[in-house]
């Protein structure tokens, strides 16, 4: 049952992006992927580059398979990172269920003002410094609820969903690995 779900007072809508960005401490970006490099690039002129940014979005960006981390680093300019992923559906936030995130920062400042933000006595959060695993395995983890849901759908047993989930912990271990192994190459 969803209960009563409502913006409180104290948060103040706009659509003004000057408006938005130069009275504000924080700033959380919740846009498709597909509109991450372009709404970094309508923010740029307003932002502060001090400014902690959370990044709530999922996915790689089609075109250059850029992490949303680097669109920010790269349009923003930004210095305090955070990303934001983990098992969580907005139905289980309203309806005030125990969940808990990963969240990957560049600094204690992140962390500091993304912990502030969302944590509380039914929300977790769990810090770490690995910013491209976090948003490979987010992406990824999508896929994999996806396809678990359609197993779902054509009445397949838990054991078939649970043999799906156990072959993809592999697939994205042999990933994440792969990616690591690429990161660290371009880094020396």
């Amino acid at each position: 049952p969803i209960t009563d779900a409502f913006i409180p007072d104290t948060i103040e809508l706009t659509s003004d992006l000057k408006e938005a960005l130069e009275s504000t401490d924080f700033v959380v970006l919740a846009t498709s992927v597909k509109y991450i490099r372009q709404t970094c690039q309508q923010m740029k002129k307003y932002f502060n580059i001090l400014t902690p940014v959370c990044i709530a979005s999922k996915g790689i960006e089609n075109n250059t398979f850029s992490f949303l981390s680097d669109i920010v680093r790269s349009e923003l300019k930004a210095k305090h990172i955070a990303v934001i992923s983990g098992p969580t559906f907005a139905i289980d936030l309203i309806n005030n269920e125990p969940v808990a995130l990963s969240a990957a920062v560049t600094t204690n400042k992140a962390f500091q003002f993304t912990s502030l933000a969302f944590c509380n006595e039914r929300l977790k959060l769990r810090e770490n410094r690995d910013l491209y695993g976090t948003q490979l395995c987010g992406s990824v983890k999508n896929v994999i609820a996806i396809a678990s849901g359609i197993l779902d759908g054509l009445g397949f047993s838990e054991s078939t969903r649970a043999f799906l989930i156990t072959e993809s912990m592999h697939d994205i271990k042999a990933v994440s690995y792969t990616h690591l192994r690429a990161h660290e190459t371009t880094l020396h």
